[in-house]
């Protein structure tokens, strides 16, 4: 009897982060909306900063965006994590026709962190907007992405990413429904509550009193950063209309490295924020706990269930659960072989993914207890 309680338990748990909590905060927010500020954020300084590392292949498109926004004025920091392709000859290049454009040149490899920790010092702006350089820039993404900071009560603003790649074959389509799903999620969140957990790295706007200093060794700076200024007190918001054009990947093993980092930098995380479940009656510990930890303890759930299995086939219910947990398990085998001949079947291939992200995140934990000095990342292929 326990076990059967146990095995329920564990399927109620991993429902939780994936379909019941997104359902619930979806009904609680139907019918509204962020409101348009009545004072618009305009005509202030900003300081865009973005590290790159070996980014000559969109460097030169992610430049043009910038500096074709509409928002003024605004100065430009790029830090080079010690390049080694053609990405300080585009700098260089920009730099001599573009007073706004300052560039530091790293000769040994520093870490997107601690570059941008530098860059932040060096800023001369009130509001940072920091972005990678994958992220490209339409032009009114500045004008809407700061517009809420005339609100003192704002302190951070993420923006929404859009996919352009519409590919049947690798795993764009499926990160493209996870990442869909998560950026809503994220926006209801900060529309309820004035509380995402975690805004999307690749693009968002922050005040720089708040901005903090991240800890080098850390591999998820974002989550981190959004998570600091919820702790002072300010609101984090998701800005439908501040949007970014962002490829996504194709190859799975490709993202499977990336996700691989991204746990290890969650479960740094995890341990940092730990304290935050001391506090039951905050509801940034509750959104913490259903959108995060919960999905990241899902792969240990999943080998709950699989060690529980062998010991409840006596019941017909759990004979047929077997066979669709083996069929479960049994995807991306099939979704391999279906590869190979050119047929590629939506369902099954986001099963592959699911998979695949757990398993990532299952390395990123064990990863995670490594002692690490600085966060090196290599620029994905997109």
């Amino acid at each position: 009897m326990m076990l059967e309680i146990l095995f329920w338990l564990l399927l109620v748990l991993i429902a939780i982060p994936y379909i019941l909590f997104p359902a619930f905060l979806r009904s609680k927010a139907k019918g509204r909306k962020l409101v348009a500020p009545k004072v618009i954020y305009k005509d202030q300084l900003i300081s865009i900063v973005m590290a790159v590392h070996n980014e000559e292949e969109v460097l030169e498109e992610k430049l043009a965006s910038i500096f074709s926004s509409t928002y003024f004025p605004f100065e430009v920091l790029v830090g080079s994590d010690a390049s080694t392709d053609g990405t300080h000859s585009i700098l260089e290049k920009w730099s001599k026709s573009h007073s706004n454009l300052r560039v530091y040149y790293y000769t040994e490899r520093q870490g997107k962190i601690n570059i941008i920790n530098d860059l932040v010092r060096k800023a001369q702006g009130d509001v940072i907007v920091s972005t990678d350089a994958k992220a490209i820039f339409l032009p009114d993404t500045l004008v809407h992405l700061v517009a809420r900071f005339s609100d003192r009560q704002v302190g951070m603003v993420g923006a929404f990413l859009i996919n352009p790649r519409q590919e049947n074959a690798g795993i764009v389509r499926q990160e493209d429904f996870y990442m869909n799903g998560e950026m809503e999620l994220k926006y209801v969140e900060g529309l309820l509550y004035g509380k995402v957990m975690g805004v999307y790295g690749a693009l968002y706007a922050i005040r720089k009193e708040l901005f903090p200093v991240v800890p080098a060794y850390l591999m998820v700076d974002d989550l981190y950063i959004t998570l600091k200024v919820i702790e002072r007190g300010f609101t984090v918001v998701m800005e439908p209309n501040a949007k970014a054009i962002l490829r996504l990947p194709l190859a799975l093993d490709e993202e499977f490295r990336r996700k691989v980092r991204i746990a290890i930098g969650d479960f740094q995380n995890l341990k940092i924020f730990s304290t935050w479940l001391l506090h039951p009656r905050r509801i940034e510990t509750w959104l913490f706990f259903c959108h995060k930890i919960l999905r990241w303890l899902t792969p240990f759930f999943l080998l709950g269930i699989a060690l529980i299995f062998p010991f409840l086939q006596y019941a017909w219910l759990y004979k047929i659960l077997l066979l669709f947990f083996i069929f479960f398990f049994t995807v991306p085998l099939l979704d391999f072989l279906l590869s190979k001949v050119g047929v590629y079947v939506y369902f099954l291939r986001l099963i592959t993914h699911f998979l695949a992200m757990n398993l990532a995140l299952l390395v990123g934990f064990l990863k995670s207890f490594r002692k690490r000095t600085k966060a090196i990342w290599d620029p994905s292929k997109r």
